[in-house]
């Protein structure tokens, strides 16, 4: 809550809170329902709860709704159904949290925008499997001078796969006899480039969903050199949209706007660049030095209540402003 004089309040006991934070619902915590809502707006576009509200248009509960049974009938006028019950809500009644969205109402599905890429991936986790439930390390031809039947050449071929292929007989001893020859067709991993197919199909992911590939196990884009930078990347790239939706959307259906204006939902961003603090304090005293920034403000950057003569700005001894020679030469007149 922001103050008159600028400062802010935390609110820990506001119905939202509290639906957000500890309880959403019968057997549904609040943590729970932002990881469900988030998981769906990933997964098909859009994630839903039912505002259900009691005096005063207060929001008393949150009802996760199945994405899939969603959906906008006309203008602010949304169809889904909760226990096989089908319902009519205002969109003020739904707390919709949407990924990229075409018209700004639905959100977009990823994994059909993306469905080549999955496939790609899938394909590739097929592929490995096979290569080593197989175990070509002794796959290739048996070669030998004399004429066989087509009875001999199935009864070898079975003996041979019976003993040698699967995981456990790959790394046997092979003994040959009767003139056969093998000759060997070894795949290794690396040049049949499955591991490179592997990384792409991390990247491609990862890149669904504006995730650092890092993130999903890939060791070759990791390209900055400490955690902190990771970390900041992360927050600006993939986080911060996300936290930014849901701002913006709790400040919209689960506030009153009449009662509530100087009320607003915000996650603190600092809480997750702990490992930045000394850089961030080093920064706040340079500005606080020059005289950019009072304490007061520096508090407020950080989730502070301001603190008493805490609204003074600091100028260095050692400056002195330049004085134009014009001004010089009035003021000799």
């Amino acid at each position: 809550r922001e103050m008159e004089d600028g400062s802010r309040e935390a609110q820990k006991y506001h119905s939202a809170i509290k639906l957000l934070r500890v309880k959403a619902g019968p057997g549904l915590s609040g943590f729970a329902l932002r990881k469900t809502l988030t998981l769906h707006a990933l997964l098909t576009g859009n994630g839903y709860a039912w505002i259900r509200r009691g005096l005063k248009k207060q929001p008393v509960q949150l009802v996760v709704l199945d994405p899939y049974l969603t959906r906008q009938i006309k203008l602010g006028i949304w169809e889904t159904k909760v226990e096989n019950t089908k319902i009519q809500l205002s969109s003020d009644d739904i707390l919709h949290i949407k990924n990229l969205s075409w018209d700004g109402i639905s959100g977009l599905n990823p994994l059909e925008i993306m469905a080549t890429a999955i496939q790609l991936e899938l394909g590739v986790l097929e592929f490995a499997q096979a290569f080593f439930k197989k175990g070509y390390a002794l796959h290739g031809f048996l070669k030998t001078d004399k004429p066989l039947q087509p009875k001999e050449v199935a009864r070898i071929r079975e003996e041979f796969k019976q003993g040698y292929s699967g995981i456990k007989g790959s790394h046997e001893f092979g003994i040959l006899h009767g003139g056969l020859e093998f000759q060997p067709l070894t795949v290794e991993p690396e040049k049949s480039q499955l591991v490179q197919s592997r990384d792409v199909g991390l990247r491609n992911i990862a890149n669904m969903f504006g995730v650092p590939s890092h993130k999903l196990g890939d060791p070759t884009k990791t390209s900055y050199a400490s955690i902190e930078a990771e970390n900041s990347d992360y927050l600006q790239t993939c986080l911060d949209p996300w936290l930014v939706e849901w701002e913006t959307e709790c400040n919209l259906k689960l506030l009153n706007p009449d009662t509530e204006s100087n009320y607003y939902f915000e996650h603190n961003r600092n809480a997750i660049m702990r490992t930045q603090f000394n850089d961030r304090v080093e920064g706040y005293f340079k500005l606080i030095s020059m005289g950019v920034l009072s304490p007061n403000e520096v508090r407020r950057l950080e989730n502070l209540n301001s603190r008493e003569n805490g609204d003074g700005y600091y100028t260095p001894a050692n400056w002195l402003r330049e004085t134009s020679k014009r001004s010089e030469e009035s003021t000799q007149a």
